[in-house]
């Protein structure tokens, strides 16, 4: 299990929401009389590729947080009842700590929690609320996929295997259901719009979503995240198969520049990972092998990272870690990362299979995928 340390993983599901409005200064306004052990509370947040910690003590029941936002941004807080510390707090699992997940932006965010931080209830903030409602609707799920999800990676039995994983599928199936009704039935609600591209996916393109991001409010589709999502939407639409893939150039891990035109002549599987993202680093074992396989054939791997700055360690562990012996590159601006923005980068693991002619063969192939892709436009015969 994942350390507090690891606390951005909290936000992910909630990344790069962004409304931006004039700098100022906001206000975390707890009410913690309820809170009888009067733990510590801690924010965590990023801001321009800077992380952020501050901590809170009561004073007379309350807990107050000010910092300085120029965007609607999504944090983590979390509670110290034991009250030891946060370095002994980061060493927590993620299940043993008491943690919320909110927005903050400039002005007042009051809200109010019983014993526990996770029980919140927000006094003034729309959007939070909103948000609430959609996490009270989904957590059940998400827990019980989760525990799916340990038992499958244990499992050895093939049909125990199969039963486990037709299990996720039908809760991802629910989940889905219930970002979908949330979205239909609250479309002036910028949690919406949240809901709407955990619906989307990735893969979402103009053709599919535009329809439905047009039934959103006008006011939900014109905040810069709503349009950011509509430049997605259009982008996907010109990154798909038999369109040529954006050349660019970005510092390898000796900062030499490399640039993805370097490699025509060749299969290249441009690969957007982190040493942090959970599904990357489990798919890349399986990776590793179609490289050894088909380097020798004309093929090479690109990976391009999302770690941040600080963060430059722990990429450089896990391409050894993991034997990514092939080229990688990143400018270690997380999901500011010039290529990931221009390849419309919004989660990963994503990738692009591209052709020695500089053109896009498909997206988004796992390990078995791609190997069987290769295998058809090579005309390799197993």
């Amino acid at each position: 299990m994942k350390n507090l340390i690891l606390v951005l993983v909290f936000l992910m599901p909630l990344h790069n929401y962004a409304q931006k409005v004039a700098a100022t200064t906001f206000t975390i306004q707890v009410d913690g009389r309820k809170m009888l052990d009067k733990p510590t509370l801690y924010l965590f947040y990023q801001q321009d590729g800077k992380k952020y910690i501050d901590s809170a003590n009561q004073k007379n029941g309350i807990y107050l947080f000010k910092g300085e936002v120029d965007h609607l941004i999504n944090v983590a807080m979390a509670a110290d009842h034991t009250r030891t510390g946060l370095q002994n707090l980061l060493k927590k699992k993620t299940y043993e700590v008491d943690v919320l997940k909110f927005y903050i932006y400039p002005g007042l965010i009051g809200c109010k929690t019983d014993s526990l931080l996770s029980s919140v209830t927000f006094t003034n903030s729309v959007v939070n609320r909103d948000l609430q409602r959609l996490d009270i609707l989904s957590r059940p799920n998400a827990i019980k996929t989760t525990e799916l999800e340990k038992k499958l990676v244990v499992a050895k039995d093939k049909t125990e295997k199969d039963i486990l994983q037709r299990s996720i599928d039908s809760l991802l199936v629910a989940r889905r259901a219930m970002w979908k009704s949330f979205y239909q039935k609250n479309p002036s609600s910028e949690a919406a719009l949240i809901a709407l591209k955990w619906y989307a996916g990735p893969e979402a393109s103009i053709a599919d979503y535009g329809p439905i991001f047009m039934r959103l409010s006008k006011q939900v589709r014109n905040t810069p995240e709503g349009k950011s999502f509509y430049k997605q939407l259009l982008d996907k639409g010109t990154l798909v198969a038999g369109s040529r893939a954006p050349d660019f150039e970005q510092a390898d891990t000796q900062g030499k520049m490399v640039r993805l035109s370097s490699f025509n002549g060749k299969y290249v599987l441009l690969d957007f990972w982190a040493s942090w993202c959970g599904p990357c680093r489990k798919e890349n074992p399986a990776l590793v092998k179609v490289y050894q396989e088909f380097k020798d054939k004309k093929f090479t791997i690109l990976g391009v990272s999302l770690d941040e700055h600080d963060g430059r360690a722990a990429w450089l562990e896990a391409i050894k870690k993991d034997g990514l012996i092939w080229p990688q590159v990143s400018d270690l601006k997380h999901w500011d990362n010039a290529v990931a923005k221009l390849y419309s980068i919004s989660s990963i693991p994503q990738s692009f299979l591209i052709g020695p002619d500089g053109v896009i063969i498909a997206r988004d192939l796992n390990a078995e995928q791609l190997k069987l892709k290769l295998i058809e436009v090579m005309s390799i015969k197993e």
